[in-house]
């Protein structure tokens, strides 16, 4: 039986705690850390946590912004 994430564009996909942890290279525990301090949006559905891709890069978008690098 196929994956049924392999037919749904990558940003529309639900991402489990470990599948977020695996793409942002941190641990679970750190997702967790984050989902506690409120820096990551995600979703309950049936009792259990989903991060929605589009959400995860919307909040990165608007969130974590890089400084400019400074001329000398």
């Amino acid at each position: 039986m196929p994956d049924v994430n392999e037919a749904v564009p990558f940003e529309f996909r639900l991402l489990t705690k470990p599948q977020t942890a695996a793409y942002f290279g941190v641990e679970v525990r750190t997702i967790e850390k984050w989902m506690q301090k409120r820096r990551l949006p995600y979703r309950k559905i049936a009792g259990t946590v989903r991060f929605l891709v589009s959400d995860l890069l919307k909040h990165l978008d608007s969130e974590c912004l890089v400084p400019a690098k400074r001329r000398r």
